[in-house]
C-alpha cells in the first residue's frame, strides 16, 4: 500500500468518501473521533484501546486510517463470521473509498481447521465407509474440484458437521512438508498470499498460534506487520489463555482412534490389530468417564473441578491402552507417513496423560466434564507478563477495539489483564443510539436474595407478565446452565410460546429459528450473552437473571483472586466487579442493534439496587430510563413494541 494523507472529515463527512460509496450513510462524530485517534496512534507509534459503543461504526473507523497509512497491517477479529464479513463486505467498500479502482493487495487468512486438507479429503472419499450420504460426498467432491481457496466457508458446511474433522487437519495430524499434497496445500497457499499482501484479515486464534510459535522459536504462521488491529478485543485475553494452556481432551484421543481406524481400513488386509488397539483405547476412555461421572455426580458441563482422589489410578488403563496402540504403529511407522504421525501423537498423549497434574505453582490445573467426555487443563493464572513480553516481537503500533472494554469509562481492568502498561492511550465513545427514547431498563422489585433456593422461581414469576404480553421475541439470559434448565422446566406448559433452549441445537440453528418465529423465547447461558446481532422487532426484550459474578468455587478464579490478594490487592474490585460489569454490558447490548430498535432490558438481581456496587454496574450500562413499576413497563412494551 502507498501512504496517503488522512483527514477524518474527508473520509466521514456528509460529502466524504464513505458517503459516496455507502447508500444511506450517516456521518457520526464518534466515528470520526475514533478514526482520528487510530491515525494518531499509527503516526506516533502508540498503543490505543478504543471502546466504541454499538452503532459507532468502528470497522470503518479503523479501516480507513489503516489503509491510508500504507503500512503492512494485520486485522484480527474475534470470530470467523466477523472475519468473513469484514473481508467480503466492509473491506471492498473501504478500499474503493480510499484508492478508487486501484485497490490494494489484501488477504483473508484462517487457521488450518478452516481449509480442506487434500490428503485427508482423498482418504475420506476413497474409504467413505457409509459415514455420509452419497449426495453430501458428491457435493463435497464438486466443490473440492472447483475451489481455489479450500476455505470451508464456501461450502457452507456447519461447524459441527462430523465431516469437518475428517477432511481438515490439525497441528497434530498435519504431515507438514512430508505430505504428498504439500505443494498444492490450501493452508500453505493461504499463508503465502498473506506474506505478499499489504493487509491480512485473520482472527485472534491464528494470531495467538503465531505468537506461541515465535515464543518457542518454532517459526511463524504470520508475516511481520507494521500495524496490528484487534477487533472484538475483549475476547483476546481468553483466546491467549487457551494457547498458553495445555489441554488434553477425550476429543483428541477419539480423533486419534478415528485416524488409526481410517489408516487401518485403507490397508489391503484391513489391519485388524490396529483397529483392535483403537477399540481398546476407546473402551479405556469410557471406563475413565464412568468413574469420573460417579465421583463428580452433580457437576455441570464446564464446571472446573480438581482431579478426584483415585484419578491417577483410573487413567492407568488408558495410559496402557495408548502405549499398546503406540507400539503397534511404532512397529509399522516405516509403512507410511500417516502411521509415523500416529506414533508421534500416541507418544505425546501418553506423556501428557501420565504427567497430569504437574503441580506447577503459576498454573491452575483442573478438569471438566461434558456429555462427550472430559478435558484436563493447565492454565496460567496471569498472562499479563507473558503477553507484555511477547508483544516485543511485533511492531509498536497496536489498536484494540470493542464495544465493551471499559467499566464506567475506566480501562484499568482491560489494560492490566493484557499487561499493556500505563502508557496505553484510551478512548471511550458512547453509542449514538438514543437509549432514552428507544429502551427501558426494568428492575423487578421485592425479589429475594439471588443466593437463596427460592430465587429462580420468584424471578420467573416476576418477569412472566412480560413474556405473556410479548408472546415471544425475548431472550432469557442465565448465569448458569442449571438455572437455565430449571427455568425451562418451569416455563414449559405455562407459556404459550415456542421455547428454544441452549444445547438443544447448535447456536446458529437456534438463532435462525428464533428470528424466523415471532413467538419464540430463547433461553441461553454464557454463549448467548455476546456476539448475537438480531435487529428489528424479532428481539424486543432481554431478561438477565443475575449479576454475572464468577462463582467463588471456580478453581481458576479462586487462583486468580488468591494471586491478587497475595499481591496486596482487592480481588472483588480488581477482578469480580469489572468482569461482571463488562459481561452485564454485553448481555444488555443484545437488545438495541440499530437506530430503529426498541425494547425492554430486565436485570432481575435485587443487588443492583441494594448493594453499594450496584451503582458501579449501572454506570457501565447505556443511559436508559429505569423503572421498578411493572405496569409502566408493560405500557412501554404495548406502545413501542406491539
Amino acid at each position: 500500500m502507498s501512504a496517503l494523507e488522512f483527514d477524518a472529515e474527508t473520509c466521514f463527512g456528509s460529502d466524504g468518501q464513505l458517503a459516496r460509496e455507502v447508500h444511506g450513510y450517516r456521518p457520526g462524530e464518534e466515528q470520526s473521533a475514533m478514526a482520528a485517534a487510530v491515525w494518531n496512534a499509527l503516526r506516533r507509534e502508540r498503543t490505543l484501546a478504543v471502546e466504541a459503543g454499538t452503532g459507532v461504526g468502528k470497522t470503518f473507523a479503523y479501516l480507513m486510517p489503516v489503509l491510508a497509512s500504507g503500512r503492512k497491517t494485520l486485522i484480527a477479529t474475534g470470530t470467523r463470521h466477523l472475519q468473513d464479513q469484514l473481508f467480503r463486505k466492509d473491506l471492498p467498500v473501504a478500499l474503493k473509498s480510499i484508492y478508487g479502482a486501484a485497490g490494494s493487495r489484501v488477504c483473508l487468512l484462517k487457521g488450518r481447521a478452516n481449509y480442506l486438507c487434500l490428503h485427508r479429503y482423498q482418504a475420506y472419499v476413497a474409504g467413505d465407509f457409509g459415514r455420509s450420504p452419497d449426495e453430501q460426498v458428491e457435493r463435497l467432491q464438486a466443490w473440492a474440484d472447483d475451489t481455489d481457496t479450500g476455505d470451508l466457508a464456501e461450502l457452507d458446511c456447519p461447524e459441527d458437521d462430523p465431516i469437518v474433522p475428517a477432511i481438515t487437519s490439525t497441528l497434530e495430524n498435519c504431515l507438514g512438508k512430508k505430505c504428498p499434497e504439500y505443494e498444492d496445500c490450501f493452508v500453505v497457499r493461504a499463508r503465502e498470499r498473506a506474506r505478499r499482501a499489504d493487509l491480512v484479515i485473520a482472527n485472534h486464534h491464528l494470531f495467538a498460534a503465531d505468537l506461541v510459535l515465535r515464543e518457542d522459536s518454532l517459526g511463524e504462521l504470520l508475516p511481520d506487520f507494521e500495524v496490528l488491529v484487534f477487533d472484538e478485543a475483549h475476547k483476546l485475553a481468553e483466546v491467549l489463555e487457551v494457547f498458553w494452556s495445555s489441554q488434553l481432551s477425550t476429543a483428541r484421543i477419539q480423533q486419534l482412534c478415528r485416524d488409526a481406524e481410517t489408516v487401518a481400513q485403507r490397508e489391503p488386509d484391513g489391519n485388524q490389530a490396529l483397529i483392535l488397539c483403537a477399540r481398546m483405547v476407546r473402551q479405556a476412555v469410557k471406563q475413565v468417564m464412568v468413574q469420573l461421572q460417579t465421583a463428580l455426580e452433580g457437576t455441570g458441563p464446564g464446571d472446573r473441578v480438581p482431579p478426584p482422589e483415585g484419578f491417577a489410578e483410573w487413567v492407568q488403563p488408558l495410559v496402557s491402552a495408548l502405549e499398546v496402540l503406540r507400539k503397534e504403529v511404532e512397529d509399522r511407522r516405516q509403512d507410511s507417513l500417516d502411521i509415523e504421525n500416529l506414533a508421534e501423537r500416541c507418544g505425546r498423549l501418553t506423556e501428557e496423560l501420565a504427567g497430569w497434574p504437574s503441580g506447577e505453582e503459576d498454573c491452575c490445573e483442573y478438569l471438566n466434564l461434558s456429555r462427550q467426555g472430559f478435558t484436563l487443563h493447565q492454565v496460567p493464572i496471569d498472562i499479563s507478563g507473558i503477553f507484555a513480553q511477547a508483544r516485543t516481537r511485533y511492531a509498536p503500533r497496536w489498536v484494540f477495539t470493542s464495544a465493551t472494554l471499559s467499566v464506567g469509562g475506566d480501562f484499568d481492568y482491560f489494560v492490566r489483564k493484557l499487561g499493556l502498561g500505563a502508557e496505553t492511550d484510551t478512548l471511550q465513545l458512547d453509542s449514538p443510539f438514543d437509549f432514552q427514547a428507544q429502551t427501558l431498563l426494568y428492575l423487578p422489585p421485592d425479589l429475594p436474595d439471588p443466593r437463596t433456593p427460592e430465587y429462580n422461581e420468584a424471578m420467573l414469576e416476576a418477569v412472566f407478565p412480560l413474556l405473556e404480553q410479548l408472546r415471544g421475541r425475548t431472550f432469557l439470559l442465565f448465569t448458569s446452565l442449571r438455572a437455565m434448565e430449571e427455568a425451562g422446566q418451569w416455563l414449559e406448559g405455562r407459556l404459550d410460546c415456542t421455547l428454544l433452549k441452549q444445547g438443544e441445537a447448535p447456536r446458529r440453528k437456534l438463532l435462525e429459528r428464533f428470528t424466523e418465529r415471532s413467538d419464540a423465547v430463547l433461553l441461553g447461558s454464557v454463549g448467548f450473552w455476546e456476539g448475537v446481532d438480531i435487529r428489528g422487532s424479532a428481539l424486543s426484550c432481554v431478561i438477565i437473571d443475575k449479576i454475572p459474578f464468577v462463582s467463588h468455587t471456580d478453581l481458576l478464579y479462586q487462583a486468580r483472586m488468591n494471586a491478587i490478594r497475595e499481591a496486596g490487592g482487592d480481588p472483588f474490585r480488581q477482578l469480580q466487579l469489572p468482569r461482571a460489569a463488562l459481561m452485564l454490558k454485553q448481555g444488555v447490548g443484545r437488545l438495541i442493534r440499530s437506530v430503529t430498535d426498541q425494547g425492554v432490558a430486565v436485570i432481575a438481581d435485587p443487588r443492583l439496587q441494594s448493594q453499594w456496587y450496584g451503582r458501579h454496574l449501572m454506570a457501565g450500562l447505556p443511559d436508559m430510563p429505569v423503572s421498578t413499576d411493572l405496569g409502566q413497563t408493560l405500557e412501554f412494551l404495548q406502545e413501542r413494541v406491539e
